[in-house]
């Protein structure tokens, strides 16, 4: 593969945990209205929300990298499709679990945590699976599931092709 696609992929997928970072600005501002932190001020609990998010989204963007070093370094080219997506499903194992240390370290809340729990799991597994589903080597590209309906440009740009390769016989 070429040096530049790789650097787009990774670049990509940068850019998809730096969108999340943002988004949880936003996320940060929601939970504040809705939540009421036990033994401790507002502030003080939301900056233990911003350390949680930022960590579950870390832990998306390492096992996204990971997958991505996997594909791309052939350690995983053996496998059958479906072998392929075990060790997809695998990797995704370590957002979930970062999701599940989010929630279960947060300081408690008489009301709201739900908010803060979706926005865990929004975050953490939505990035994971952004950045697997749009930037994975092509040899992996559909692996991901539901990769294919997300991929459409893809698909259009196959049918283009297979479109001029009928036109050309």
């Amino acid at each position: 593969m070429k040096k530049g696609k790789i650097a787009f992929h990774i670049v990509g997928m940068l850019v998809v945990a730096a969108l999340f970072l943002l988004l949880l600005g936003f996320e940060e501002v929601q939970v504040e209205n809705r939540v009421e932190p036990i033994g401790m001020r507002l502030p003080e609990w939301l900056g233990n929300f911003r350390f949680w998010g930022r960590f579950g989204i870390a832990m998306s963007l390492l096992a996204g990298l990971v997958w991505y070093l996997f594909a791309q370094r052939k350690l995983i080219d053996r496998l059958n499709d479906s072998r392929r997506r075990w060790v997809w499903v695998l990797l995704f194992l370590l957002p979930a679990f970062a999701t599940g240390a989010a929630v279960y370290f947060t300081k408690p809340v008489q009301a709201g945590a739900w908010w803060a729990n979706g926005f865990y799991c929004l975050n953490a597994l939505a990035v994971y699976y952004l950045e697997t589903a749009l930037f994975s080597p092509s040899a992996f590209k559909y692996t991901p599931i539901g990769a294919w309906r997300m991929r459409v440009w893809d698909r259009i740009s196959m049918t283009r092709t297979m479109g001029r390769t009928k036109e050309g016989q």
